[in-house]
């Protein structure tokens, strides 16, 4: 009889976010002057949010979900609690939940492939994940439809003796959420992954509890402009080119603005910002495409 070897693959379906977060920050300098081409609108007035804690509804919620009880706790502090169950030593399961940036992260080794059986469709996955979202405080209403990534992953056996295969079966699926309120982009989202007759075997949950906290004016056309010159906005990284930005240019003209409210807020008030699309007239046929992030609101336009 041949011997059987297994591999697991992980596929990400579908597409991500077109959002940067900046995790270091590189001032944009301008060398050049900056046009302003823009065709779309932006709404004459922002709302500022403020994050509050996690309520204990949720938390207990979190720890129904995941079958973690307060005896599981391995290290408590004022900033994150971390509940653990172990297996001869080795980390099984894991849960993190973190009052400073309103997140929970929970996961667990796979234990057995070979015995994986009835992994929900996802169609299934969709549905499961909007439910969970409820239980765990967030809102469907605030998931960006149009940016869902899918991940599936499968093991595949091989015949040991000649490497021909033998099977190939679905061991997990999941879904990221990415949120928007009122049609803008919000640097938050919610990704689940299940096994096993629809057991979560991942979780990972940065969905703020944001109130509304006051409303501010939008910067006029020249206000953003201005802060531009003045150094007060930041590049956003390019995943294939890091920082990189042309030097030597003529002209500059902005041609797309993406409002945002960031993943970072300043204290416990989250400020909408906004990716200003660029391009660059450097002298030759083709141009240079970058994106830079500012403020959209000035502190002094808030109001109450």
């Amino acid at each position: 009889m041949s011997r059987l070897f297994g591999v697991v693959f992980c596929v990400l379906v579908g597409t991500v976010s077109s959002g940067f977060s900046q995790e270091r920050l590189e001032v944009f300098h301008p060398s050049a002057k900056i046009v302003w081409a823009v065709t779309n609108t932006l709404p004459d007035h922002f709302a500022i949010y403020q994050k509050v804690n996690l309520s204990n509804v949720l938390l207990s919620n979190v720890m129904a979900i995941t079958s973690f009880k307060p005896v599981d706790i391995a290290s408590s502090g004022h900033d994150e609690t971390v509940f653990e169950q172990r297996q001869k030593n080795k980390l099984v399961r894991c849960l993190k939940i973190s009052a400073v940036d309103n997140s929970i992260y929970y996961f667990e080794t796979p234990t057995n492939y070979s015995s994986v059986e009835n992994v929900p469709t996802f169609e299934d996955v969709v549905k499961r994940a909007q439910n969970y979202l409820l239980l765990l405080g967030g809102s469907t209403n605030e998931i960006a439809h149009t940016r869902q990534p899918r991940t599936e992953e499968t093991v595949s056996n091989f015949d040991k003796k000649g490497g021909n295969l033998i099977s190939k079966n679905v061991c997990s699926r999941g879904v990221t959420f990415n949120r928007q309120i009122d049609g803008i982009q919000v640097e938050d989202y919610f990704f689940v992954e299940f096994g096993s007759n629809a057991k979560i075997i991942s979780l990972t949950m940065h969905w703020r509890n944001l109130r509304l906290y006051q409303t501010g004016k939008t910067k006029t056309t020249k206000e953003i402009i201005s802060s531009i010159e003045k150094g007060q906005a930041t590049i956003v990284p390019d995943i294939e080119n890091g920082y990189s930005v042309p030097t030597a240019v003529k002209s500059l003209s902005i041609t797309k603005v993406i409002p945002v409210y960031p993943k970072h807020g300043v204290g416990n008030l989250v400020f909408p910002s906004v990716y200003l699309e660029v391009q660059s007239n450097v002298g030759t046929v083709s141009n240079t495409t970058f994106q830079i992030q500012c403020a959209i609101i000035s502190k002094d336009k808030i109001q109450n």
